[in-house]
């Protein structure tokens, strides 16, 4: 990839700060943002008012809620476990929650988000063990689980066009430490061979523009990059958005890695182990630190 670090200057002032930190490489600029995301807390109200209960602003809630539901035997609260990245991402949200690095999940405060983990397990819906994007937006939708994180860019698939107006948004259950979002999203790069390497980068520039930015907003519910265009949103995405930009302000990027995939796997493999066969996470976790330290 093209290095385009002569194009910071262009960015907008208005672009979110969570952003920046996930474009670089070794100091060096190589991707240009226009479509942010992040997961989000969603809630069936309908399901969560008929057994007495409130969406958890907090990790405690949630597991308090996830107990009450279990024990009733009707829909539960889930979280993405599937294999690799949504396990991982699970797992490395509930680290930064409790203060700690999940590239060290040795240290206290990550062995205290594993120790949560192991006690939090037993309690999930088992369709967490399944639950990545298209199936957690499948489930929410038919009323299988009654609270889950997903990426923001389901909610016009639920609110909308699926009519689940009683499904409530939020950014997210903290921590003893507050809480972060894992910041993803759509980026554009210039390979090193491109042909005309300023056509590409006034396409950027004109993603990343005011007008086009509220377009996506308004017209297909897309996240902005921009700090000052969430009010472009139509009016029922407006609690999704204000839910988003909270959400975002807390969003981290991961450092850059020299193999993503192994990170998701390491990881991913550690949540499932932890949340679903009661391992200890102690061992799992500190036996997991030097081979997730190797890919700084």
């Amino acid at each position: 990839m093209r290095e385009v670090g002569d194009q910071r200057a262009a960015l907008p002032a208005e672009t979110l700060r969570g952003i920046a930190p996930g474009l670089d490489g070794d100091g060096k600029l190589y991707a240009l943002p226009f479509r942010p995301a992040v997961w989000l807390a969603y809630a069936n109200r309908a399901i969560l008012d008929a057994a007495g209960q409130s969406p958890p602003a907090t990790w405690d809630d949630l597991l308090a809620v996830a107990r009450a539901l279990r024990g009733a035997g009707g829909a539960g609260v889930a979280l993405q476990g599937a294999e690799g990245a949504p396990a991982a991402q699970s797992l490395i949200e509930l680290i930064w929650a409790f203060g700690g690095d999940p590239l060290g999940p040795d240290g206290p405060a990550a062995l205290a988000a594993g120790d949560f983990l192991q006690r939090l397990g037993p309690h999930l819906d088992p369709f967490s063990r399944e639950a990545e994007i298209d199936r957690v937006t499948r489930a929410l939708g038919g009323d299988r689980i009654a609270h889950a994180p997903n990426w923001a860019g389901v909610a016009p698939d639920l609110l909308q066009r699926g009519g689940k107006r009683e499904i409530g948004v939020g950014a997210g259950p903290r921590g003893p430490a507050g809480f972060a979002r894992l910041v993803a999203g759509l980026v554009l790069t210039v390979p090193a061979s491109a042909p005309h390497p300023g056509l590409a980068l006034e396409l950027a520039r004109h993603l990343w523009s005011r007008p086009v930015q509220e377009a996506l907003v308004g017209r297909l519910g897309w996240l902005p990059m921009r700090a000052d265009v969430f009010d472009a949103a139509p009016a029922w995405q407006r609690p999704v958005m204000a839910a988003a930009r909270e959400a975002l302000a807390a969003a981290r990027a991961l450092p850059p890695l020299r193999d993503r995939p192994a990170l998701d796997a390491i990881l991913g493999d550690a949540f499932r182990r932890i949340a679903f066969e009661g391992a200890d996470p102690r061992q799992i976790l500190t036996a997991a630190a030097p081979r997730l330290r190797a890919l700084r």
